[in-house]
């Protein structure tokens, strides 16, 4: 793809492309079509390619800097007597029914915005063809460089204190409850997700978040691969008494006990985070920004421009379970 388009006499010569910024002639302004071209190319392979995390939590699209998000608490069901209406008249014996309030809690966070630049000299055939080719190198590693950031940024939110919309006090910190050492230190045991299974689905019974969880759908944890390791020495997750995916035979473990599992390289070995999906949000542009500037300062080069803004919060504490020490 990228021959057809740097290259070749329908379109501009070696000898041609060396004189630009200059008159092209007949032939087409190749600077022009590789911008472009590389700017719809790598929007659409960040759509295509999610981070590690990305899928596991609830989308949202960011709207200017700051994301505010209004988390609904359970409400209670009464009874109303035959007769009476709803619109308290301040009695008490036969009076009209009082109507009720949904308690909700408004949270509110901040996007930030993450970069890349590059230089790339138009004379440099070679350069061009390798950024602009769909299935090359060069966009893979940017657009990777993206989705790292995408996994740190929601890692980071799982321990950050969330703050309340409007000021005031009673910033969300992360549930003291919900934060457990691994039954066997340096090691993550089938016990560790049996309690982290538990705490969820008995918060998520009572306060959801979201809509709430739906049956048993929607759990998942994030972990190191030494973690992976350490469960794949369990006779629970390797035999196929306990579970239908071979796991030794892979090496790897999709689900067990109702998590689906996320293998994030980049995260801290010694803690894992278990959660529901409708526990956590994150946000981001609906397309990468990409720009292109011809810098005359720079011998009229060509500045690859990328920029993303990026933003991720608890909704429930209850929906967070960390485990530490493994």
């Amino acid at each position: 793809m990228g021959d057809w388009m740097i290259s070749g006499s329908d379109y501009f010569s070696s000898t041609e492309a060396a004189n630009w910024p200059g008159e092209l002639g007949t032939n087409l302004n190749y600077v022009n079509l590789w911008k472009t071209a590389y700017a719809d190319m790598i929007r659409i392979k960040s759509q295509q390619e999610d981070s590690r995390l990305q899928g596991s939590v609830e989308p949202e699209t960011i709207r200017g800097k700051e994301l505010v998000f209004d988390c609904y608490k359970p409400v209670v069901l009464t009874q109303r007597a035959r007769g009476q209406a709803y619109g308290y008249d301040g009695t008490t014996t036969i009076g009209n029914k009082e109507y009720a309030e949904t308690e909700t809690e408004r949270r509110q966070v901040t996007a930030e915005f993450f970069e890349y630049a590059e230089l790339f000299d138009p004379r440099d055939e070679s350069a061009l063809q390798r950024s602009l080719r769909p299935d090359g190198s060069y966009a893979r590693n940017v657009v990777a460089a993206f989705n790292r950031k995408k996994d740190e940024v929601i890692l980071d939110a799982f321990d950050a204190t969330v703050l309340r919309y409007g000021g005031g006090t009673g910033n969300f910190a992360p549930s003291a409850s919900m934060t457990a050492a691994a039954t066997t230190a340096g090691t993550l045991a089938v016990d560790d997700l049996i309690a982290a299974s538990i705490a969820l689905r008995t918060n998520a019974s009572i306060t959801p978040a979201v809509g709430g969880p739906e049956g048993g759908t929607g759990y998942h944890i994030a972990l190191h691969p030494q973690a992976i390791g350490d469960l794949l020495s369990a006779q629970e997750v390797t035999s196929a008494d306990y579970n239908t995916v071979r796991a030794l035979m892979t090496g790897d473990i999709n689900s067990f006990m109702g998590f689906t599992f996320h293998e994030v390289s980049t995260m801290t070995a010694t803690v894992a985070y278990c959660y529901h999906s409708s526990g956590m949000i994150f946000g981001m542009n609906q397309d990468m920004v990409v720009r292109f500037d011809e810098i005359p300062e720079r011998g009229y080069s060509l500045q690859a421009y990328h920029s993303m803004g990026l933003a991720a919060m608890r909704t429930d504490e209850g929906l967070v379970y960390k485990i530490t020490g493994i």
